[in-house]
């Protein structure tokens, strides 16, 4: 409620705010609520309070920063949400476990300093590729083995109904002319599935700027295959290292996925390991 002001208040043609007083804060208000309870608390409850225009203007000015505060918060807060995600997301595509991952952000989170040198020893980054072993109907490991990578590889996707959203990687390698790769759409934990044969077109560049175009498909699983020919084309790029660019499109379809491998060195040391 507001009145122009008089002779005996000294601000002609003020502006006078009536701020009403009294009665408990709901501990669930909506953010409108909020910001009354917050500017009858610091305007001094129970009296009316004369303001000139400028402080109006500052006033008004204070209550818009509030709201973009507000705002602001709030994305931050779903972007935390979804990078936490993403997280558990990752770590679970690298087989860590509850115990792992709690023991490895503890000894991050308590990074020892060297007392004689006064510098930090950091744990060491985990290498691009790894090999690890297939388990059974009981979870127990087998002898057969595959190289996957270590790092997590991320992405976008595109589609219909989607542009640019996120995408995590995972490859799985049997052999030299047996590679397969598992693509997670939104960074979530359940791989592309496809209920019949499905197509797909992959280019890839390698880190000299040559180009390959390969062939895969989906043979009703939750992963594509490369046909063999396109296999050990692809991992004779694999085997120069240094960055590699991916482009994949599902035939007779808008869907393309893209993600890079910033640095494909140690792969020939993961064949080695695989192939003992």
């Amino acid at each position: 409620m507001s009145t122009k002001g008089d002779s005996k208040t000294g601000s002609k043609n003020g502006v006078f705010v009536v701020v009403a007083g009294g009665g408990k804060s709901s501990t669930k208000r909506s953010l409108y609520g909020h910001v009354f309870y917050q500017l009858r608390h610091y305007l001094a409850p129970s009296f009316i309070y004369p303001i000139s225009t400028m402080k109006k203007v500052c006033l008004f000015a204070a209550l818009a920063l509030l709201f973009q505060s507000c705002d602001t918060n709030s994305l931050q807060l779903a972007q935390l949400r979804t990078e936490n995600r993403a997280l558990k997301v990752r770590l679970a595509l690298l087989g860590q476990d509850t115990a792992v991952t709690v023991g490895a952000l503890a000894s991050v989170s308590s990074l020892a300093t060297d007392t004689s040198t006064g510098t930090l020893s950091t744990p060491a980054p985990a290498p691009m590729w790894a090999v690890q072993h297939y388990v059974n109907d009981f979870g127990d490991e087998t002898e057969k083995g595959y190289i996957t990578n270590g790092e997590v590889i991320v992405g976008t996707f595109s589609n219909s109904a989607t542009q640019d959203s996120p995408l995590l990687v995972k490859f799985l390698i049997d052999a030299d002319k047996s590679i397969n790769i598992k693509l997670f759409e939104y960074a979530s934990n359940n791989p592309v599935k496809a209920y019949g044969s499905e197509g797909y077109s992959v280019k890839v560049k390698d880190k000299d700027g040559s180009m390959y175009r390969l062939q895969a498909t989906n043979y009703e699983s939750d992963r594509m295959t490369l046909d063999k020919a396109s296999a050990k084309r692809l991992n004779a790029a694999l085997l120069k290292g240094g960055k590699l660019l991916f482009v994949i499109s599902e035939d007779d379809s808008p869907t393309e996925y893209r993600f890079t491998i910033d640095n494909a060195d140690g792969y020939l040391d993961a064949l080695k390991k695989l192939n003992k």
